[in-house]
């Protein structure tokens, strides 16, 4: 997050004789730390950083208990759709091929006029990262976003552990009495594919009448599988592979892979059988005795030979995954469906940086989570700003003329967030200037008073660092910054009703620090892991 600049670098480091780029390539490789390279979709490494990110052991415990502080209030708020519906009213409205038809399909299947039409899914899977960046002043560690939909590398991560674990071990053989910071070995691969298994398990027991190896579904028999909803042309399949065979080998657990696309073409509603307290099959909520006025229970999503018990979603964050109206109409099927989604359309709206602003208001935050926990939360809360000039501004808000004076003055202060989930969106520098300073009569001034949130920046402190990409270990001249991303998971039957809620893991993402923005898949940041300081090698 800073005024953009060339990247430099220095020829391969010298100073690296304890270990070569073949034998480290060789170790990502063959520890499955691997995507695909377009255009051709060939197998390599990603770009990763040849040592971890050191923080301190209290920055490490107090990011990690904080997810689950997170993973409650996404859904608390994702339970308001009148909030929701509030909310992002000015961004639909602006953004109507996206924004605006998410939150329509929200309201028709979640929102209280529909309330009596038919019953939805209400069991929620959340399966969340939050990022943070320290503040190089404070030495503080700052919320950058929360990620609600397609949270990626929780299936790498752990990789990029093992990886930072090989060097230190090459390392100490060559300096036996240099001190090996603790570095922490994730377990996102295997929590992931549990919150998987276990809402997959809660939907079969509760959701249908099991057949033998199969589910019942109009006097049909389907076999249940967990949906990885992916990308056309998807090049992080390494990431998602680690997560889908770990559920099959693990819990036992068949998934399958499917576009948006695929799903337009194959999938269909169909009445669920289900069961009664009884053990007898019915129409209507399982466990609920049949009532003829009572509206239908949710419809069985079916396709090929399988049906749904969760959609996760490893795409539809950003309009290119929609490519035709059908994609549109799959994605509503999807949410009207008995399938638990990961994300429900009311968690994925939550992700939006308007909400995330809006919580930085604290009669807001109050509102759906405690006092202790809006301390805690706002602890980490950079200052994030609407520039919508009908909005009502909170108490001791700076107003949006000297915001934009403030940012015309230090663009380095800020940076300039859309809706859009995804790296290579945020405006900063001269950039982020001109375009606060577009007269009213440009098409984007609206789109930009609407749709976008100007987000204090986060002063980082840049490290020196060394990356291995494309096979060739570079130094970073101008240094390297990180974000540390902790990944959450949680599952809530019902409004407050909480099966699990749990922090699982972290990520870790390293980029020059001359770069305004850019993930790893678009080869510009680098996956890394964490070290603790102080300790010792840890598994």
């Amino acid at each position: 997050m800073t005024s953009k600049s060339p990247t430099t670098t220095v020829p391969p480091s010298a100073s690296v004789s304890f270990v070569t780029e073949e034998e480290l390539v060789a170790k990502c490789i063959t520890s499955g730390l691997v995507i695909r390279k377009a255009p051709n979709f060939t197998i390599t490494h990603p770009p990763i950083t040849l040592r971890p990110l050191c923080v301190s052991r209290k920055v490490f415990t107090e990011v990690t208990e904080l997810q689950t502080v997170w993973n409650i209030l996404v859904d608390t708020i994702s339970r308001d759709i009148s909030f929701l519906t509030n909310a992002l009213a000015h961004c639909a409205a602006s953004d109507v091929a996206f924004t605006g038809r998410l939150l329509e399909i929200a309201k028709r299947i979640y929102g209280d006029s529909t309330a009596h039409a038919f019953l939805y899914q209400q069991a929620m899977l959340g399966v969340f990262r939050t990022d943070y960046m320290e503040d190089g002043r404070t030495k503080e560690w700052k919320n950058v976003e929360i990620n609600t939909i397609s949270v990626s590398f929780a299936g790498l991560a752990p990789r990029a552990n093992a990886f930072h674990e090989y060097v230190a071990k090459a390392e100490r053989v060559e300096n036996p009495q240099e001190v090996q910071p603790e570095i922490r070995r994730g377990l996102s691969d295997v929590e992931i594919p549990l919150a998987l298994a276990e809402t997959h398990a809660y939907v079969v027991k509760n959701g249908f009448v099991d057949v033998e190896q199969g589910c019942a579904v109009s006097q049909q028999i389907f076999t249940p599988v967990v949906v990885f909803v992916i990308q056309e042309n998807e090049r992080n399949t390494g990431d998602q592979f680690l997560l889908s065979t770990k559920l099959l080998e693990a819990h036992g657990v068949r998934s399958v892979r499917r576009t948006m696309t695929q799903l337009s073409e194959t999938m269909r509603l169909l009445p669920c059988a289900v069961k009664s307290t009884q053990g007898s099959t019915l129409r209507g909520l399982a466990g609920e005795p049949p009532v003829d006025e009572a509206p239908a229970p949710p419809p069985c999503a079916v396709f090929d030979n399988f049906v749904a018990t969760v959609f996760y979603f490893r795409c539809a964050y950003v309009p290119s995954d929609f490519i035709n109206e059908k994609c549109w109409e799959a994605r509503e099927a999807m949410e009207r469906s008995s399938a638990v989604k990961a994300p429900s359309l009311p968690h994925h709206l939550v992700g939006f940086k308007k909400i995330q602003q809006l919580l930085c208001d604290p009669s807001i935050l109050r509102r759906y989570t405690s006092e202790e926990s809006a301390v805690r939360l706002s602890k980490t809360f950079m200052g994030q700003y609407s520039l919508d000039p009908t909005e009502e501004r909170h108490a001791g808000e700076p107003s949006i003329d000297a915001l934009i004076a403030d940012a015309a003055a230090d663009p380095r202060k800020y940076v300039l967030k859309p809706q859009l989930e995804g790296g290579g969106n945020l405006v900063a520098g001269a950039a982020l200037v001109a375009t606060l300073q577009l007269p009213e009569s440009d098409p984007m001034y609206h789109r930009i008073r609407n749709e976008y949130i100007l987000m204090e920046r986060i002063p980082f402190h840049a490290r020196a660092g060394t990356i291995l990409k494309e096979g060739v270990l570079v130094d970073i001249a101008g240094g390297l910054c990180s974000e540390l991303g902790v990944f959450g998971t949680i599952l809530c039957t019902s409004p407050g009703v909480v099966s699990f809620n749990r922090s699982v893991g972290t990520l870790v993402r390293t980029k020059p620090a001359d770069v305004d923005d850019g993930g790893v898949m678009a080869g510009v940041a680098a996956l890394d892991s964490l070290a603790i300081e102080g300790g010792a090698l840890s598994h």
